[in-house]
């Protein structure tokens, strides 16, 4: 459903969409109006959506410990707003990981 203040593409619009995923491209899904299929905006990929959800939740039991220091902190912290990762930045969070593998149980 989309809702967007005043918005109507067609007279029968009533917020319902219909999704269409995409073959190809960097777009995951469209949706679209229901009736005119005149296109509302770009729709996330589930996987990637749920693989960061899934990521932050460890990342927050890091951040809560006390092991970790103000850098490595703020890092996490940072990291946690991004969909997708640098290799740097992989790189250095699985290096926090190896660091303190056997302090968490993660």
């Amino acid at each position: 459903m989309y809702t967007k203040k005043g918005y109507k593409c067609c007279d029968k619009y009533d917020g319902q969409t219909n999704t269409i995923i995409q073959e190809s491209g960097k777009h995951y899904a469209k949706a679209v109006c229901k009736y005119c299929n005149h296109f509302l905006k770009w729709l996330p990929n589930p996987n990637i959506t749920d693989d960061v959800k899934k990521r932050n939740v460890k990342i927050n039991k890091y951040i809560q410990c006390d092991i970790l220091n103000e850098k490595q902190k703020k890092f996490l912290e940072d990291i946690q707003i991004k969909r997708f990762l640098t290799p740097k930045q992989s790189e250095y969070l699985q290096s926090i990981k190896i660091k303190y593998k056997n302090n968490l149980k993660i």
